[in-house]
């Protein structure tokens, strides 16, 4: 069989009209890239556009063939998940699609070298001019749901007792079947869409102005007040964008409990389920952006003549957000067994075990569409195209919680009946801190009366005064303080805060609360040291500065 010439063999892109070259690089799925490294060291990559398909050439037997790369990485995930079965109903591996990509092959190769056999062909009792032949080959990959590329064609039939049994068998939750005789058809249109591309790209002075008289440029306009453009074009509300991140946000959360799915379905996990302390975002538009979103919907309430919309948009948003929240609180603090002995068990993990709770999201058009764990942001896979996105950025559980927080907060100033307010004792309300209890104004002069007690009594140094006064005023500190006196002391310490009634209370995580921000000399603690540990014997100077606060 005669080798078929990649495409773009021999040609001057730059000489190729770009409506033509638009119209082409529709195709592909990989973006140009430039990395460069900044000011700090770090490197930072800027994206153009997609590069232009058929960049792979495809060899089964003596076949070559070509065929849209994301076609068959299409088809590569479909088969990784276990849903292609032929006729027999058998689950299809690899090696037993082999015979089917090679009936692709065959296609591929009929309709390639009988294509200007078939434009040449006319049923017409005039002869078509060169001018109607340029036409039909344009028109053989120009079009939208009716222009036949190439796609691999998979069936899937109605639901019957078969079926059934046959995803229940496999543990899937769909059905794709594969034949002989849709591959070979594929095959053959995908030749063809090849071939007719091949004849454009080699003569664009010939086909500039088909293509400039029949593509439709859309016009770009502005978005309305009310919309967002994400990347592909499509507008959609603010309302709508923030229920996507919504159940962006439920999805993370749920998949972290989940086992592995085998349905095509996305979003999908690639890997057992488990609780991430670190989660890594990759999309191509900025998300939750909490203080737009407020500045909107105020905007919105006090111009809207339909205010009743306004308030429905804002309990759906309500409802779903106090949904999420409850669901963290159950499933994502320490109340849960499972996550409270991952983060006691990670403070003594190696850097591979801190890893293995890390996961990338990705996230294309607001919605969730892969999670890999086990990854960070200095993870490279080319599947993932970690760094193909606009907004790469780091968060947690527990930011993420913050958020439907603050949206529950905002939306809840507009004093509407949303009929399902969260309780007040809401876990995220309880940050990662110790706050003493009083009057806000006074309770800065608090913390810093309690610091200086202990250190006239030797058991924190002056330095830490910045950090110690944010720890106890509910603010996150900037370094861990260093306790001096023994280490039964700093739990009497904690112990006696609490029984006196001195701090807001945080009896369910004081231990991890504590760990996180004090540490023994150069030793770091964890909650278990410290749980685990005996309160001082003599630990009467420490109960004594606790009751002396006011």
């Amino acid at each position: 069989m005669s080798n078929i010439n990649q495409i773009s063999n021999g040609l001057n892109w730059s000489a190729i009209p770009k409506i033509i070259k638009d119209e082409f690089r529709k195709y592909g799925n990989i973006k140009s890239s430039v990395s460069t490294r900044n000011k700090l060291g770090f490197f930072e990559t800027t994206y153009g556009d997609y590069l232009f398909p058929y960049i792979t050439r495809f060899k089964i037997d003596e076949f070559e063939y070509y065929c849209i790369e994301k076609y068959y990485d299409d088809l590569m995930s479909f088969l990784k998940s276990g849903v292609l079965f032929n006729n027999e109903n058998e689950q299809l591996k690899y090696d037993s699609l082999k015979q089917y990509l090679l009936e692709y092959a065959k296609g591929f190769n009929k309709g390639y070298l009988e294509f200007e056999n078939t434009l040449k062909a006319s049923n017409n009792i005039f002869q078509d001019t060169s001018e109607q032949i340029a036409f039909k080959v344009f028109s053989r990959v120009y079009g939208n749901f009716n222009v036949k590329s190439g796609n691999f064609k998979l069936t899937s039939e109605l639901e019957n007792d078969n079926k059934i049994e046959l995803k229940k068998k496999y543990d899937v939750k769909l059905i794709m079947r594969v034949t002989a005789d849709n591959f070979f058809q594929s095959g053959v249109e995908g030749g063809e869409f090849y071939k007719a591309w091949e004849i454009i790209l080699n003569n664009p002075t010939i086909f500039k102005k088909i293509f400039d008289d029949n593509i439709i440029i859309p016009v770009k306009k502005l978005p309305k007040e009310d919309m967002i453009l994400i990347d592909n074009g499509f507008e959609i509300t603010i309302f709508e964008k923030i229920k996507r991140e919504l159940n962006t946000i439920h999805w993370i959360f749920k998949s972290q409990f989940e086992k592995k799915s085998t349905t095509i379905l996305l979003p999908y996990i690639r890997d057992d389920g488990r609780f991430c302390t670190k989660i890594c975002v990759s999309s191509n538009i900025e998300l939750l952006k909490i203080e737009d979103y407020k500045d909107y919907y105020y905007k919105r309430f006090e111009k809207s003549s339909n205010t009743e919309l306004v308030k429905n948009e804002l309990i759906s948003l309500h409802k779903k957000a106090t949904f999420l929240l409850s669901f963290y609180n159950q499933n994502l603090t320490t109340e849960n067994e499972i996550v409270s002995k991952v983060i006691d068990e990670l403070s003594i993990y190696s850097k591979d075990k801190i890893d293995f709770h890390t996961a990338i999201i990705v996230v294309d058009n607001i919605d969730a569409q892969d999670i890999l764990f086990g990854h960070n942001e200095s993870s490279y896979d080319i599947n993932l195209e970690w760094t193909k996105r606009k907004y790469n950025y780091a968060t947690n559980n527990n930011e993420l919680a913050r958020f439907c927080a603050k949206l529950i907060e905002f939306i809840e100033t507009f004093g509407l009946d949303t009929n399902n307010k969260p309780t007040n004792d809401l876990k995220i309300n309880k940050p990662k801190t110790f706050k003493l209890n009083g009057i806000q104004n006074t309770i800065k002069n608090k913390a810093i009366d309690l610091h200086n007690s202990l250190v006239t009594k030797q058991y924190l140094n002056e330095d830490c005064k910045k950090d110690f006064v944010k720890l106890f005023t509910g603010q996150a500190t900037e370094n861990k303080i260093t306790w001096l006196g023994q280490k039964g002391e700093l739990k009497s310490f904690i112990e006696y805060l609490i029984s006196f009634n001195k701090i807001e209370n945080c009896k369910s995580n004081k231990w991890q609360i504590t760990a996180a921000n004090f540490k023994y000399k150069d030793e770091d603690f964890t909650p278990k040291k410290i749980k685990d540990g005996d309160k001082a014997k003599n630990d009467i100077k420490i109960k004594q500065i606790v009751q002396r606060i006011n």
